[in-house]
This record gives C-alpha cells, structure tokens and sequence, in this order.
C-alpha cells in the first residue's frame, strides 16, 4: 500500500471517529480528531503547506457537524497556518513539550471555533472548550504512534 492509500484510511477513520454518537455529557470528552489528523499531517510533512487538504478536510468536519459550513474550516485553516511556523522543529521536541505546543494549537482552535460561532449568534459551552482540549491533548502521544506505524512502515 502506498502512502496516500494509509493516509486515505486515516482519514476515512478519523471521520468514523467524528461520526460516532454521544451522550451530551460524554460528548464534551470528544476529541478534535480531524484537527489532530490534520497538524499530524503538517508536522510529518513540514515542507509541504496542506491549506487545501486542510481545507477540504474541514468543510468534511461541517458537513459531519451538521453546522454552518466554514467554521471548522477556518478554525483549521488559521491554525494549521500558525503552526506550520513551527513544524520543522516541532518533531525533534520532547513528548511533553509536543504536548504543550499541541494544547496551544487546540486551545487557538477552539478559540476561533468560538469566536465564530459566538458571532454568529450560537451559544458557546465552556465544557466543551475545556475538556475537548485536553482529551485531545491526551490523545496526541498515542495518534502520532499509531499513524506513525501505520503511515511510515515499509512498503512491501
């Protein structure tokens, strides 16, 4: 299999993962699980600027949250700009300085996320600003593994 083909089956994953019901509460713990695979892509291959697949990938997220289309993909599209600044080097960091600068991007996600929605007239939940952060946060170590595994294992 070829390296798109693996990054496509993460792809077609990470939506499964979005797509998967929730209790209200539980659904506050949920991951931004397009936003990891996205600054996956961008640390893994810094030389290349993803702003369309960003993009692309984004309006897929509106589309799976069944809200206005363009908010997540702004959200993406500024951040996955902000952090391709630093993705030559963010790769040669410490697990846990990785995790800090994870948590920033979340943190600058989910703050324009907010602000949008907030200027559009919808209602902005703190649970979800907090908890979807950090559980993404936690889950950065073990996605990079995986995808690291399953993206860049030898191709027989």
């Amino acid at each position: 299999m070829t390296s798109i083909t693996r990054l496509s089956f993460a792809m077609v994953f990470v939506f499964v993962l979005m797509a998967i019901p929730l209790s209200l509460p539980a659904s506050y713990f949920m991951p931004l699980w397009s936003l990891l695979l996205v600054l996956y892509i961008q640390f893994s291959l810094p030389k290349h600027h993803h702003l369309a697949l960003v993009f692309m990938i984004g309006l897929m997220t509106d589309a799976l949250s069944s809200g206005l289309l363009g908010l997540h993909c702004t959200a993406m599209v500024v951040t996955v700009w902000l952090a391709s600044n630093s993705a030559n080097r963010f790769r040669l960091f410490p697990m846990f300085k990785q995790m800090t600068g994870m948590l920033g991007f979340f943190m600058l996600y989910q703050f324009v996320y907010f602000a949008l929605r907030w200027q559009f007239g919808f209602g902005i939940s703190p649970e979800s600003f907090l908890f979807g952060t950090l559980t993404s946060t936690l889950c950065w170590p073990w996605f990079q593994y995986l995808l690291d595994k399953m993206l860049f294992a030898s191709v027989r």
